[in-house]
């Protein structure tokens, strides 16, 4: 959705002009149901980080990030532990995704 902007009435030619795929010319918000608006609306508005440092700039990603932390302590999912010599470590990274319900 990067590629497309969901330009106001007052500035469509502006977006036109600057966006390569302007939303506008293949959706409307005219025949959405109220809810559907809204979860149109919120797809686009809300961006996930790419990184870590973008997400830790952020309360609710912060905090999501400590909930998964909690979750995987009190499963046991994993423990930490000295590495022993010439061991090379598992990498892992965080992977930010909004869930959203229609």
């Amino acid at each position: 959705m990067q590629d497309f902007i969901c330009p106001s009435s007052s500035n469509k030619q502006t977006h036109h002009l600057t966006s390569k795929y302007p939303i506008s010319a293949y959706h409307s918000y005219a025949n959405l149901s109220n809810s559907h608006s809204l979860f149109s609306l919120s797809i686009t508005t809300h961006i996930e980080p790419k990184t870590y440092i973008e997400a830790i700039k952020h309360d609710c990603w912060k905090q999501a990030m400590k909930d998964e932390i909690t979750a995987l302590e009190q499963t046991g999912t994993w423990q930490i532990v000295d590495l022993p010599p010439a061991v090379k470590p598992i990498g892992c990274r965080w992977i930010f995704k909004i869930k959203t319900q229609c």
